[in-house]
């Protein structure tokens, strides 16, 4: 769990360089940062203890990776928790599904609408071909609050 928090810790200091660069703020996408969280702590569990060396690029292409399939209904188990089974979930839904760590079966994202999927399905798909070609300021300064990545 220390590790998770570490980890976490180290993800948001690198994606939040102030709260006016947080992705979700930023994009105006409908999500709260405990989704965010959320999702980041999946990605570690999931995906990055095998990884060595791995880059900063690599782990918010792996975020927002998770934010799609997310969208795309395959759901985020906290299965490192107590109380979740990942063997008590389907493998995809017909909705997001974001399982809340404290009460397994409550799901998360159940208020999302179709217009907001739509929305975060587009900013996520446009931060990845930014990232891609190394546009940060359009992913984390769009509204040009700061000069920092000038």
């Amino acid at each position: 769990m220390l590790r998770i928090l570490r980890f976490q810790a180290e993800v948001v200091r690198k994606l939040e360089v102030s709260e006016q660069l947080y992705w979700k703020n930023e994009q105006d996408v409908p999500l709260k940062s405990i989704h965010l969280e959320l999702i980041v702590a999946d990605v570690y569990d999931n995906i990055l203890e095998s990884f060595d060396g791995i880059e900063i690029d690599d782990i918010l292409n792996f975020c927002f990776t998770n934010i799609l399939d997310t969208l795309n209904g395959y759901p985020i188990i906290p299965s490192s928790w107590k109380y979740c089974n990942a063997n008590n979930y389907k493998i995809q839904y017909n909705i997001p599904v974001l399982i809340d760590p404290a009460n397994p079966s409550d799901n998360l994202l159940n208020n999302l609408t179709k217009d907001d999927i739509k929305k975060i399905r587009r900013k996520t798909k446009i931060t990845f071909d930014n990232l891609k070609e190394g546009y940060y300021a359009n992913i984390f300064n769009r509204k040009g609050l700061i000069d920092f990545f000038d």
